[in-house]
């Protein structure tokens, strides 16, 4: 429960998360080698008295997740689920982008297409989030694909949250930029506990206008 102060005294208005179901799933910007109780869905759930469930899975593409069909077993009573994929598609387990007509598991194009039909069919009261890949090394071209998840979720009319051009933190010493990552990354493709804390204020922000 929130308490507001307006011009007529205070009013109480109700927490969205309280009492929920998270749900994240994805790779290992979701679930990492830290304890679960130091990444971010945790840090969400607990602030603000919701049931966390943490799907998210080191080194998975995309194409992985789609083809597997893992995201079928999503709690079916998940208030909502945050879905921080496509970084390994790019730098770790290669999907063609392929194009915005795609409906094959082997583009990336194509699973976006798949995935968010099927959430939106299989969960549709679920609020759903996605979360575009962030700047983790400036070896690869993220963008293409961030514009992917960005392109196809607007075909869907779902919200994404675009880490790559919005999370204000720069890990693996990017464009010059290496204090950032000395404070918030466990490796230049992964956050720390402090970064987790940090992207677990912003994420929260958002799934609470949803």
């Amino acid at each position: 429960m929130y308490n507001v102060f307006s011009l007529n005294g205070t009013k109480i208005i109700n927490n969205p998360l309280e009492n929920t179901i998270i749900t994240a799933i994805g790779d290992s910007f979701v679930r990492n080698s830290l304890p679960l109780t130091d990444q971010w869905p945790y840090l969400i759930a607990a602030r603000n008295g919701a049931e966390s469930i943490n799907m998210g899975v080191g080194g998975e593409p995309l194409r992985t997740m789609v083809q597997s069909e893992r995201y079928k077993n999503i709690n079916s009573n998940s208030s909502y689920i945050i879905v921080f994929t496509g970084a390994n598609d790019v730098h770790y387990d290669y999907t063609p982008l392929g194009s915005i007509t795609d409906e094959t598991t082997t583009t990336f194009y194509g699973c976006l297409n798949i995935l968010c039909r099927d959430l939106m069919n299989l969960y549709p009261t679920a609020k759903i989030l996605f979360i575009t890949p962030t700047h983790r090394t400036d070896l690869y071209d993220y963008k293409p694909y961030v514009n992917a998840i960005k392109e196809v979720c607007y075909k869907y009319s779902l919200p994404v949250w675009d880490a790559y051009g919005e999370s204000g933190i720069l890990l693996g010493n990017v464009n010059g930029v290496t204090e950032q990552s000395n404070i918030y990354e466990l490796s230049p493709l992964h956050l720390n506990k402090a970064g987790n804390e940090y992207i677990s204020y912003k994420i929260e922000a958002i799934i609470k206008m949803l």
